[in-house]
């Protein structure tokens, strides 16, 4: 009988905490022949090298010292004593393609412009619940935090109920009077009626005007919309009746900010909805935290960490291209807040792609997993600053002194879409989640009351907002407005597929949706491991089960209406129609909005 024993016998490496921190520049090579190839960064400038060296570039993609560095070539040229290794690193890094964390981010700060902060607007939506308005107006009245920073309050009105408006009427002005600003109640048909008015008599702007801000109702994309119409080209805080304030920070707050794409959400779970409404720290931070997303909204990434006191070692264990930035002029188009209380824009799939902290916490009790899945009450957010790209919240706060899309319409998410349309038309802009929340009142929707019947689907809109969103890279228009008309032209050419190219479309998104959502959902099973609660277990194969059987029926890939049914080509054609035109049509709207005429035409009170 053999035995084959295999160990590791490197030495393990003693660390030292202040040892600064080395990463590979971002680039590609090209083969010369001969063992030799030619490398470009991202600056431009070439570097000829050889095969090995090439390979022992790529191996330092992530920020780690060199003795890390020297060790992880080692395991790819074995035969290459440690002291060559080190002469070549030493070589890179005087080649500019080894940075060290200190001088990559000198050059971000360095390459952030700076700029006096603008004038803050606070935006409130309400409508569909008089008494949510009046307890939201009535909080703002008791609390100091944001009086400061805000210029002008705007209540955006949407509803026509005479005792309702009332009302909330009074609640403004008592908020004007107690706090010392000014206060608007604005009507949003009289808001609608203005913005038809700039358009004139031109039928293309008059038609998209009503599919972007409607022609009545509160659907959460009209008030942002109509919100971003009322702003007027300034920053704005942007609240709404489900919410209640003020901000609380997580209890778990951690300083530093994190740069790369986050892979699993973070929540927590609560008793009742007063349990969670109390969760973060006491009111003595909501200043504080308010600061923190005014600071931040419309700034550049430079400015961000350099305000922020970036610590040598944040960066540890993070490569460049993980990094949804590496630019220091990136603009900060808008911040985010998680939320706590009811549960607010939560699928049912994303409570079943928790990280282990909050997957423990979500299924560990069985009445408690249940109650969750009924009419829940929870706490979702970060405990550190983070880099976002695409959402499914709404921004806290929004910077709309640049060109800024509008939230595609159809319903669903217009969270998503919103930060869709924005890397559509600045693919360079990020949002800025902080680790904070706000409350959430009014019942929870009973989110797993179909666990295990219905594979995941998506409505028109989500299907518009994710592709465009692929095809951000082959738009090469340099201004926004331009790249709005590209991606207005790209949804002309497929309305107008024959039926078979667009089944092909739609049916290939909605595989690829339940596939990677499959694979995400058995990753988070064999991360649970054999001891993962029963009930909790059960659940996620029946999700893996239903839609993997939807993989199987491609007749089942269809894009789902608002409720629930199949939508059909003849309709998704007409949404993609009109939300061409009405794309095409937005930079001229834009324009009108900026100019500042649209606030002569509005009456508030």
């Amino acid at each position: 009988m053999e035995f084959s024993v295999s160990m590791d016998a490197s030495p393990r490496l003693q660390l030292d905490p202040r040892a600064p921190l080395f990463a590979s520049v971002m680039g590609n090579a090209a083969d010369l022949g001969g063992g030799e190839c030619v490398f470009r960064s991202q600056d431009g400038q070439t570097h000829v090298m050889t095969h090995q060296v090439l390979q022992a570039l790529d191996r330092c993609r992530a920020f780690l010292s060199l003795p890390e560095h020297i060790q992880a070539v080692q395991q790819i040229l074995p035969k290459v004593p440690a002291e060559g290794i080190a002469r070549v690193l030493e070589s890179l890094i005087a080649r500019r393609l080894l940075v060290s964390e200190q001088d990559f981010v000198a050059g971000m700060v360095k390459a952030a412009s700076t700029s006096p902060p603008r004038p803050v607007q606070l935006m409130i939506r309400g409508g569909g619940d008089a008494a949510a308005v009046q307890q939201l107006l009535g909080a703002l009245a008791q609390a100091s935090d944001w009086r400061s920073r805000i210029e002008r309050v705007q209540l955006l009105w949407e509803s026509g109920n005479a005792e309702s408006r009332s009302g909330c009427l009074n609640a403004a002005r008592q908020l004007a009077e107690s706090a010392a600003c000014r206060v608007d109640f604005v009507d949003a048909s009289d808001l609608r009626a203005a913005l038809r008015q700039q358009c004139g008599k031109d039928a293309r702007q008059l038609a998209a005007a009503e599919l972007i801000f409607g022609a009545s109702g509160g659907a959460d994309h009209q008030g942002y919309n109509l919100a971003l119409a009322l702003a007027g080209g300034q920053r704005f805080l942007m609240l709404d009746e489900q919410m209640q304030w003020p901000l609380r920070a997580s209890p778990q707050a951690q300083r530093g900010l994190e740069m790369r794409a986050r892979e699993r959400t973070s929540a927590r779970f609560y008793a009742d909805h007063a349990s969670a409404l109390a969760e973060g720290a006491d009111a003595d931070t909501a200043e504080r935290s308010l600061s923190a997303h005014l600071d931040a909204c419309g700034t550049r990434l430079g400015v961000l960490l350099d305000r922020d006191g970036w610590r040598a070692g944040d960066l540890r264990g993070r490569a460049l291209a993980e990094c949804l930035s590496t630019s220091g002029s990136t603009r900060i188009a808008a911040t985010l807040s998680g939320t706590r209380g009811s549960h607010r824009g939560v699928e049912l799939e994303e409570l079943f792609l928790l990280d282990a902290e909050g997957r423990g916490a979500f299924a560990a009790d069985r009445d408690a997993y249940l109650r969750q899945l009924g009419r829940g009450s929870a706490w979702h957010g970060v405990d550190r600053a983070q880099l976002v790209r695409r959402s499914s919240l709404l921004p806290l706060t929004i910077d709309a002194g640049s060109f800024l899309p509008f939230a595609l319409p159809y319903g669903g998410a217009p969270g998503w879409t919103f930060s869709s349309m924005l890397q559509l038309v600045d693919p360079e802009a990020l949002m800025l989640q902080l680790p904070d929340s706000i409350g959430i009142v009014g019942a929870s929707a009973e989110i797993g009351r179909d666990i295990g019947k219905r594979a995941r689907s998506r409505g028109p809109g989500q299907f518009v907002a994710d592709y465009l969103a692929a095809r951000v890279p082959d738009i090469q228009a340099s201004t926004p407005g331009a790249r709005m008309q590209t991606a207005a032209a790209l949804l002309q050419d497929l309305a107008g597929s024959s039926d078979d190219r667009l089944d092909d479309q739609v049916s290939e998104y909605v595989q690829y949706l339940r596939s990677d959502l499959i694979g995400k959902l058995q990753a988070v099973a064999e991360a649970a491991g054999k001891d993962a609660p029963v009930h909790w277990l059960a659940d996620l194969r029946a999700l893996i089960t239903v839609n993997g059987r939807a993989l199987i029926d491609t007749a089942s890939a269809r894009l789902s209406a608002a409720d629930g049914t199949d939508a059909g080509n003849a309709s998704l054609r007409q949404r993609l129609t009109q939300t061409a035109e009405a794309m095409a049509a937005w930079p001229v709207l834009w324009e009108r909005i900026q100019s500042g005429e649209l606030r002569a035409l509005v009456k508030s009170t």
